[in-house]
């Protein structure tokens, strides 16, 4: 029996990230702006500011380089970060949350000998802290991600061990949409059918084709809160062509299109795959 191996995206196919993060980033600038008199305004344009600079929306030390802790004293600038990530930890715990029968569809998919792979470009640690805190990282045979921001941010992993093995970070600039991840995919797993399950066109399924992958073209990653797009788009670093190359449809056909997570089972269809149904 041929091997089988489906690449996943993480953000806006296995959990709503859009709906996920902007409320943490709204609270922890409430915070701030509750803490240093500045108007929240000021503070999203500073934090757009830094995410530009280190181009990743996923840099750790935001209130360190924002100009409202300027002259700040250690002490209390510390205070003030414990007060800030309390904010958005809080909040992404709750607002964070996979898509309905992810972990279910993921498990009967790996109890039917199905290789998982994670492709993402978010850093290494980031990316493996979302799947840990969501209850999946088990589930995955290999991970593909991006290196560190900086080297300081290798020393803010508390501790946490990287679980899913082998974990390939790559450079950024060889990050999705480059080919070159998902080759990386298929050094792994040389004997495998690939499929591809992405949320964009372009970053998850053109490039997948490079492998021969099918691809699945997760239609319900695009619904999420206007509000909180609204918000990632105030602060993200992306040029508008790249928000509208990722997210605006392309012309393209994907071998599939899927509008629930556990419709994948359906698209892998072979007879060791219906050890139960979801679908009841």
């Amino acid at each position: 029996m041929k091997e089988v191996t489906l690449i996943c995206d993480l953000d806006n196919t296995l959990y709503n990230f859009v709906d996920g993060i902007a409320p943490s980033i709204r609270a922890m600038v409430h915070v701030l702006s509750r803490e240093t008199s500045a108007p929240e305004k000021m503070i999203y344009e500073q934090i757009a500011k830094v995410y530009r600079q280190f181009e990743s929306i996923e840099y750790a030390f935001i209130v360190q380089k924002l100009e409202i802790v300027n002259g700040m004293d250690e002490v209390s600038l510390g205070k003030l970060v414990h007060k800030a990530r309390v904010a958005f930890s809080r909040t992404r715990a709750k607002r964070l949350r996979l898509y309905p029968n992810v972990y279910e569809s993921l498990y009967e998919l790996k109890l039917s000998g199905v290789t998982l792979v994670a492709l993402t470009n978010a850093p290494e640690y980031h990316a493996f802290r979302r799947l840990r805190q969501l209850g999946i990282s088990n589930l995955f045979d290999a991970m593909i991600s991006t290196k560190p921001l900086l080297a300081k941010e290798d020393m803010s992993t508390g501790g946490y061990n990287i679980t899913i093995q082998p974990s390939i970070a790559l450079d950024v600039k060889n990050g999705k949409p480059s080919t070159y991840p998902f080759k990386c995919a298929k050094e792994l797993f040389p004997n495998s059918e690939f499929y591809s399950l992405g949320d964009s066109v372009r970053n998850d399924l053109i490039p997948s084709r490079s492998i021969n992958a099918t691809t699945i073209f997760a239609s319900y990653g695009s619904l999420f809160d206007k509000k909180n797009f609204e918000t990632l788009l105030s602060v993200t670093h992306w040029s508008s062509k790249k928000v509208k190359d990722t997210y605006e449809y392309v012309h393209f056909q994907p071998d599939f299109s899927i509008d629930r997570f556990e419709d994948v089972i359906d698209v892998i269809a072979a007879p060791q795959l219906s050890l139960f149904s979801l679908r009841q």
